[in-house]
């Protein structure tokens, strides 16, 4: 039976006793999951609690799962009939206690139940957290959710059944729905242990594990690197997550791509394309004036569009690596400047001072020298400085080399 379908409480039992025989763990974790059509009414009058849970212990065939599914009964009523969410959330905090006592007698099979409540409970954490705010109360439900989740993570990665049959298969669903709990708790020591956790436990390699968890298993990794500023790393990780997010996952892609951008203008100086900015509107007007300011060396332009979308980068914790790559607009405004002097291999400190003076940037000729000799150093100029005559000599050959293919 389609659970759309299921409007009493005698056919949602059937349903799972139906699972249970047959092994279905995604058709049993439907039956568990509170955001499901059939939870939105009907069924939550179908029977008292009283009634319910007398008809629950008599019908319910393998009594392994009499405690959980009585527990998702009461939550099922407190959020159909109640529409009380704090009850709910307390009563699933005691689902995902049973849930992991069962495991005990269950199979890996049952990995699916897991995720739900563990998915659940983060989410109506964050509604009971908000409630509590609005009424001038602690939130703390999401760090004890926290704690709970913590539990059934350390349940799967510790397993030492054969690897066919082993809980480990659920680490990587678990590690990102704590991932996603410290980033909005913005507890990032946390998820580097997470992290180390996983590292040295003896899991199956990723690409056996099932595509969603390993997108965001892969984001999140990405984003911690890149905040650690190990942008190799973080290049490497997003780009996996987006070569392995689903193509109509726009809002998952455009997630990854506000760290895969950034990243890739330190790593590779690479700038996004139109074509690409233009599926995804918040980043179009975050990133196409840094990438229109980058290609025509418009110091000005780029320092505006910095500062119109400070507020963005700074919460999205992007700020200091678009500022970083402010260095490729200088290099582009000196090549720029370099070509109008019909590419003249020796030119005066002073023309790149007027250049960036006509760019809106006011500085002496110490600071030019040394935005010259940074140039030199990182490669992006061919050349030295000679301060007895305050000019730059050029390479012969290429004096501004291309930074990336396709890169001017």
């Amino acid at each position: 039976m389609a659970l759309e379908y299921i409007r009493t409480l005698h056919q949602l039992l059937s349903h799972i006793n139906k699972c249970i025989l047959t092994k279905d763990g995604e058709g049993l974790s439907r039956a568990f999951h509170l955001g499901a059509p059939q939870f939105s009414a009907p069924i939550a009058y179908s029977a008292s609690e009283a009634s319910g849970e007398r008809e629950i212990r008599s019908d319910l065939n393998d009594k392994s799962w009499t405690d959980p599914v009585l527990t998702l009964w009461k939550a099922i009523g407190a959020l159909g009939r109640e529409e009380n969410y704090i009850k709910v959330l307390d009563e699933l905090s005691i689902l995902l206690q049973q849930v992991l006592r069962g495991f005990m007698v269950w199979d890996a099979w049952a990995l699916h139940v897991l995720y739900v409540v563990c998915k659940d409970l983060r989410r109506f954490a964050l509604i009971v957290d908000r409630q509590l705010q609005k009424s001038g109360k602690k939130a703390e439900r999401l760090e004890e959710a926290a704690r709970a989740i913590n539990k059934a993570f350390t349940l799967c990665i510790t397993d030492r059944a054969p690897m066919e049959e082993s809980r480990k298969w659920g680490s990587l669903c678990i590690a990102g729905i704590l991932f996603k709990i410290y980033f909005k708790l913005n507890r990032l020591p946390l998820c580097k242990n997470l992290q180390r956790s996983m590292t040295v436990s003896d899991i199956p390699p990723l690409e056996y594990f099932p595509k969603a968890h390993v997108v965001t298993y892969r984001y999140y990794t990405g984003v911690l690197y890149f905040l650690n500023e190990e942008y190799r790393k973080s290049e490497e990780e997003l780009m996996a997550a987006l070569y392995q997010c689903h193509p109509e996952s726009l809002r998952n892609q455009e997630l990854i791509l506000t760290y895969l951008i950034p990243t890739l203008l330190v790593t590779s100086h690479s700038r996004p394309k139109p074509a690409l900015l233009s599926r995804f509107p918040n980043l179009e007007r975050l990133y196409s004036p840094i990438a229109t300011a980058l290609r025509s060396g418009n110091l000005r332009e780029y320092d505006l569009a910095l500062v119109a979308g400070e507020t963005e980068f700074i919460t999205r914790r992007t700020y200091l690596t678009v500022e970083r790559a402010r260095v490729l607009a200088v290099r582009n405004l000196f090549r720029r400047t370099w070509l109008l002097s019909d590419t003249n291999t020796r030119l005066s400190i002073e023309t790149f001072r007027v250049a960036l003076q006509v760019s809106g940037i006011s500085v002496d000729l110490e600071e030019v020298e040394c935005m010259l000799a940074n140039m030199i150093y990182k490669g992006y100029v061919k050349g030295y400085i000679s301060q007895e005559r305050s000019m730059v000599v050029l390479s012969a050959k290429e004096a501004f080399p291309s930074v990336v293919p396709g890169f001017p």
